[in-house]
């Protein structure tokens, strides 16, 4: 007696869209194919910002978001980081113009702990005792800022690129600045690492200067290429 033969329904493939968050207008930032839309939650999408702006001075930026939630077929977004080019940093440092690149972490209003990454270039060669106190104001002034608002106002005024205007304007009465911006936004993942870091700092009496230098050196370290590391 011949077997019945057992047919099995091919599941298809969906194409669901990701929706930016509300600072964005919502716009669809782009699609995946997926089996099921729940598959789609916690993934992290890049985006240039100039896409989403219709503003071409941006980009030199990659804004990132992450899936929250899915609703339907449709995948909604959070803002999660800002990122600048590599080589835009590099097109920046120019010869007898003092650089600080900066790395500090702050909280926001609604407890989002982030951390902000800061290059600032003088338009002068200024002297080392001037780019220290350029540091400590802009670690305040951040701290200041940060801890007033939520991510998401942050967000919107970073990309609308107020708040660096505005720290700006406060560094140019000590040193003037020819640049001042964020090259990197992000959520910070190790908190706890990060305050024991600054509790062993305090114990050592390591001071908020020299541990500004040695967080700056380390950056300015790392954006090396490998053969001037060796060499």
């Amino acid at each position: 007696m011949a077997k019945a033969s057992v047919k099995t329904k091919q599941v298809k493939k969906i194409w669901v869209p990701l929706i930016a968050p509300d600072m964005f207008n919502k716009q669809v930032l782009g699609e995946t194919l997926v089996y099921e839309p729940n598959l789609v939650n916690g993934r992290v999408i890049s985006v240039n910002l100039a896409v989403l702006t219709r503003d071409m001075r941006s980009q030199n930026i990659t804004v990132k978001f992450k899936v929250k939630e899915v609703n339907g077929q449709k995948a909604f977004t959070d803002f999660i980081g800002y990122e600048m080019s590599q080589s835009s940093l590099r097109k920046m440092i120019r010869r007898k113009k003092s650089k600080i690149m900066q790395s500090s972490v702050f909280k926001t209003a609604d407890n989002v702990v982030l951390r902000i990454k800061t290059i600032m270039i003088s338009r002068g060669d200024a002297n080392r005792s001037v780019l220290t106190r350029i540091r400590k104001i802009n670690d305040y002034g951040l701290y200041q800022i940060t801890g007033n608002m939520t991510f998401e106002q942050l967000s919107q005024d970073v990309i609308a690129h107020k708040i660096q205007s505005v720290v700006k304007k406060q560094l140019d009465k000590i040193y003037p600045l020819k640049i001042y911006e964020f090259y990197s936004i992000g959520l910070e993942r190790d908190v706890k690492k990060f305050e024991e870091r600054k509790a062993i700092a305090a114990e050592k009496e390591i001071s908020a200067e020299e541990e500004a230098e040695e967080a700056a050196e380390k950056e300015e370290q790392s954006m090396q290429p490998e053969a001037v590391k060796n060499a």
